[in-house]
Order: C-alpha cells, then structure tokens, then sequence
C-alpha cells in the first residue's frame, strides 16, 4: 500500500468530488492507494500530488515544476451572483487578489467593475446581501437553492474555458501519483456511468441533502471529463486565454490524435 497525501484549496465538489467517489467506490484500494487530504490554504504543507490544479497551471506559468497529468474539470466552477445583470462598474464581492478564481473572474468582467476581496462564500455572500457589493462570485459548496432570492448570472466554466481541477504533481514524482491518476481516470469514468453513486457520494461527502446532491452531479456531468482528457487543441486556447506559451499539461491529460 503506497500512502499519499492529497493537496486541496476548496472543499467544495468541483475539486474533491472525483477523490470521494475513488474512495467510495474502492478504486483507492484496489490499486493499493492510502490517500489522505491535506488543506493547502492551513499552509503550504508537505503533498505529493493536488486537485487544484487552477492553483497548478500558475506557479508552472511562474516557473515551479509542476505537470498537470490529469483534467477533471475542463473550466472553472464558480457562479456569479446578484440583482444586476449590468456587469459595467459594478461592485464584486471574490476571491481574494491573485488567486485563481480571481484571475479567472478578471477574463469575464469589463475593466471598470471593482473587485472586493473576501474570504469565502460566508462573507461573498454577506456583502451581496449587505448592498456592499452588486454581484458575488461563489463556489460549488453553495448550491444555487440556497440562494432563492439571488439570481445566477453566469457560469464561470462557459466564459473562461481553461481546465481547473484533478491530478498535479511535481515532475518526477514517483509510482503513488502514477496509480493516482488511475485512480482519478476510473472515478471520472463512474461518474459518468454511475449517478446515483456520485449522488451519494456528492450527499454525503459534503453534507448536501438530496437534491443539491443532484445538482453538483449535475453539474460536474456537464463540464468533467470523461476520462481527464481534453485534446490538444483545448489546451492550446486554454493557454492563450491565460497567455502563457509553454505548457504544464503532460501527455497523459491530453486526448489521443483522431
């Protein structure tokens, strides 16, 4: 059994869904994996491989030796909310600068809106409700039927398509990430082929009841991966929106040539 540990930023279904439905579905086990979570936002603890790999494809466009081997989520899972569809000169409540919920969030607003850095949903969402803010930016942990009096504007992942989730490791790293992708692909594959596990697993992994569990399911079908592949070309726009000339992707994270 390889022990490993496992980096994350978020504990929300967009980064960790696919980790909980390995590991409910065994495939940790079968492939003699002992994986086990560590907060990256306690501290930049020791991990040999993360989930956030939006937090990845940057330290690697700054220069850090990171491959991303794996894609689970093809762009990022945040939603913006509010009372205005008028996005010119609006007040945003996000995530705090230089993080990649921001940089993402900075690609699908005009330059005069004015970005107000909060913490976390909790407080986004306090100063929407507050009139401090217009529009707040909030993650998959809140699911929209939380929100009854708030409308969804947009979809982060259908403006900025730049892959944002599953498997980054420093290069060279050895067997445990090797079986982790593995591991990482076989989970994608159940959730497409099994919702009613990736509901159960969404229910119980992050305390939703029944339907917010659909709805991460939902969600997560429509913009994973199959198999933590995208081709080629997808990462060639992917990289251009974020200006970046060389790529952190690996082989393995790429779609075979038709």
């Amino acid at each position: 059994m390889i022990a490993l540990k496992l980096g994350f930023r978020a504990f929300d279904p967009h980064e960790l869904l696919v980790h909980f439905l390995a590991e409910r579905a065994g495939v940790y086990t079968e492939l003699g994996l002992d994986v086990s979570l560590v907060d990256l936002r306690a501290g930049d603890r020791p991990h040999d491989a993360a989930v956030a790999c939006g937090s990845a494809l940057f330290a690697a466009l700054d220069g850090a030796p990171i491959r991303i081997r794996l894609i689970a989520s093809r762009a990022p899972l945040f939603w913006l909310y509010g009372h205005r569809s008028e996005l010119a000169d609006a007040r945003i409540a996000g995530y705090p600068p230089g993080t990649p919920p921001a940089r993402f969030l900075a690609f699908a607003l005009p330059e005069s809106a004015t970005l107000l850095s909060a913490r976390d949903d909790a407080a986004r969402l306090a100063l929407l409700r507050s009139g401090a803010a217009d529009c707040a930016l909030l993650s998959s942990a809140t699911p929209p039927s939380r929100l009854m009096d708030i409308e969804p504007l947009f979809c982060l992942a259908d403006r900025v398509a730049v892959p944002t989730t599953g498997v980054a490791a420093r290069v060279g790293e050895g067997p445990g990430v090797d079986r982790l992708v593995q591991a990482h692909r076989l989970a994608l594959g159940a959730l497409a082929a099994d919702p009613a596990l990736a509901r159960a697993t969404a229910r119980d992994a992050f305390e939703f009841d029944e339907d917010e569990a659909a709805w991460a399911v939902s969600v997560a079908r429509h913009y994973f991966t199959d198999d933590g592949r995208v081709p080629a070309t997808y990462i060639e726009s992917a990289l251009s929106i974020v200006g970046a000339t060389a790529s952190p992707y690996g082989p393995e994270a790429l779609s075979p040539p038709t």
